[in-house]
């Protein structure tokens, strides 16, 4: 999910720079007009050195301190290069600058969620909102910070209002995982029927739709379709194990050993899944005390940014055991 950050970033500055693509690259000689560096600071990332033009645009903001382009740029450079304290420097800057400079706001946003400062990041992202209100990335951004923080029906919220504004990013997969997270299971278990469709070879999608449709209708004809899904499919590797558990192929203890390796940490993200894979069992035979100690492990051992941690977190707080 935190490729997001790194797909918009290269999209800021991959436009940036052919803002000039037609212009031929200045002279090396030195320059000591600030817009002239500012724009041969694009040349070189045209050609892919930012050291160069990180140089140039620091040169630019030497020569003139209130260049809000040079300072966007820089910070976005910055936040590529993951020096989040240094980006946030910059976007400060370039707002304070100009007070409704959006992309600013944005990019800002987008720099203090991937710090995990979440509340910052919704603040920003409420700020573009009301400078571009039909700005669906916006909303998408402000839905993956909502979702981060386990805020899931504004997650959902959101997400739907960018797909109102033709924002594609927000793919069937995610949606579905929001709704289990709020207890909704026959309408998560509806969108994933839509990703399968397109993603047949996904058995975590199937996973996930077993275990939404069989919350939604009981297992018995959630069971058929993840035995007729695991028939079409002849990869043995992780998740298979879990299918062959649902199915009663295996028992508990091989899906656990099927989650193990000799990458630990492959290993440990499998065990985290299987974590919470074990606890689904339990809880659609109603033990829910023992689902309860593996979902607690899930997410205490699941990366955050992970629909298993929060599929984890939605299920305790569902079984009275707030996590937050």
């Amino acid at each position: 999910m935190r490729q997001i950050v790194t797909i918009a970033l290269t999209a800021v500055l991959l436009h940036a720079v052919n803002t000039y693509a037609d212009n031929a690259l200045l002279s090396q000689e030195k320059l000591t007009d600030a817009s002239s560096l500012h724009q041969r600071a694009m040349n070189h990332l045209k050609q892919g050195d930012r050291q160069m033009a990180t140089e140039d645009l620091s040169e630019a903001i030497r020569l003139n301190s209130y260049y809000v382009q040079a300072y966007y740029v820089r910070g976005n450079l910055y936040a590529e290069a993951k020096q989040f304290d240094r980006a946030i420097e910059d976007y400060d800057r370039a707002i304070a600058l100009d007070a409704a400079f959006a992309e600013g706001f944005h990019q800002r946003g987008l720099a203090h969620w991937s710090r995990g400062e979440f509340k910052k990041a919704i603040l920003d992202f409420d700020k573009l909102i009301v400078l571009e209100p039909i700005n669906g990335a916006a909303y998408r951004d402000r839905g993956n910070t909502h979702r981060d923080r386990g805020d899931y029906d504004q997650a959902v919220e959101d997400y739907q209002q960018a797909m109102r504004l033709g924002q594609t990013v927000n793919d069937p997969y995610l949606l579905a995982h929001l709704l289990f997270f709020q207890g909704r299971f026959a309408l998560s278990a509806q969108t994933l029927h839509t990703y399968i469709k397109a993603n047949p070879g996904d058995r975590n999608a199937a996973l996930w739709r077993y275990l939404a449709s069989a919350k939604a209708n009981g297992p018995s004809a959630a069971t058929r379709e993840l035995a007729e899904q695991s028939a079409r499919l002849t990869d043995k590797r992780w998740p298979a194990a879990v299918m062959d558990f649902y199915l009663g192929k295996i028992g508990e203890q091989s899906m656990y050993a099927a989650a193990g390796g000799d990458d630990e940490a492959k290993s440990a993200e499998q065990n985290c899944e299987a974590h919470f894979y074990a606890a689904q069992a339990k809880l659609l035979q109603g033990t829910n005390d023992a689902a309860i100690e593996l979902l607690q492990a899930a997410y205490q051992n699941c990366p955050h940014t992970t629909a298993f941690f929060h599929g984890a977190n939605a299920e305790l707080i569902r079984l009275g055991r707030q996590t937050n």
